[in-house]
């Protein structure tokens, strides 16, 4: 289960075991509380998100993410529901959290067009070793990264890579939703886009013997064109990096995609970090 919730974390599996669970700090303050407590689901995971991350607990020692995820949980939210899982002690209440989370997930992902939800169900099959239902999901995952035009690199590598991995053949493979019919693109209007690696982890980078480093992002987008969720598709070696990366691109701000029908559309894109140290 740990290996399932991590690839939520980063969105998709192949980052990596335990250690990349220290390698994203969210800032969970006040506000995220608030709006956690007025019915945010959002705010919730994200509240719970930090204090997982930083093993915050209450004077009796109880994990205060569990209780962030549980409400998110309460609130429909899959992701809350799979992380109250993870976090979770009694095997009962384990179990029901985790069957919970895949209920909402399915639903998310083929009602919804949740392109983490089906990856999530892939990952979990894969795990269950449901080849068809492997196939199934990470199908969906790969069909929902694409456009008309190209497909989102971070995102269908490693989900269409998996379903074909479990049988699936390139024709079946093809654009779903709403971002396989843009008529306009999201586009970014603000933010500082080349992120660099902190001046310490440049000087790591130069001295390391590949002198480069990269990570991958998906960044999902309200209609608005704010960014609304962040996960690392692939993390860097460098947790302060993923961490600046994390902060700076929360202040990205897009215009509008907008659908075949004339409408503004939430979709997800994905972000490449490629930095190369002297030679």
């Amino acid at each position: 289960m740990k290996r399932i919730v991590l690839s939520m974390i980063a969105l998709f599996t192949g980052c990596g075991g335990s250690q990349n669970s220290g390698q994203l700090k969210t800032s969970a303050n006040h506000d995220s509380d608030s709006s956690c407590s007025a019915g945010n689901a959002d705010a919730c995971a994200l509240a719970g998100m930090s204090r997982w991350l930083d093993e915050e607990v209450d004077n009796s020692g109880s994990r205060l993410s569990h209780n962030a995820f549980v409400s998110g949980c309460e609130l429909s939210d899959w992701f809350s529901c799979a992380m109250a899982g993870s976090t979770q002690v009694n095997a009962s209440e384990k179990t029901d959290l985790v069957k919970k989370a895949h209920s909402l997930a399915l639903t998310a992902c083929e009602d919804d067009n949740d392109g983490s939800a089906c990856a999530f169900l892939g990952d979990w099959a894969e795990q269950a070793s449901q080849k068809e239902d492997a196939q199934k999901h990470y199908g969906l995952a790969c069909g929902l990264s694409m456009t008309a035009d190209t497909r989102e690199k971070a995102i269908a590598e490693f989900v269409c890579r998996k379903a074909l991995e479990f049988g699936a053949t390139e024709a079946e493979l093809q654009p779903i939703g709403p971002g396989s019919a843009l008529s306009k693109p999201a586009l970014r209007t603000s933010g500082i886009e080349q992120i660099r690696p902190p001046g310490a982890v440049e000087r790591k980078i130069h001295h390391s013997p590949s002198k480069q480093a990269g990570a991958q992002v998906l960044l999902c987008l309200s209609e608005a064109g704010v960014p609304q969720k962040i996960f690392f598709a692939q993390f860097s070696k460098f947790p302060e990096w993923n961490q600046k990366i994390f902060e700076t691109m929360r202040d990205w701000r897009y215009s509008p995609a907008i659908s075949s029908e004339g409408l503004p559309v939430p979709i997800c894109t994905s972000v490449t970090f490629h930095f190369i140290g002297r030679k």
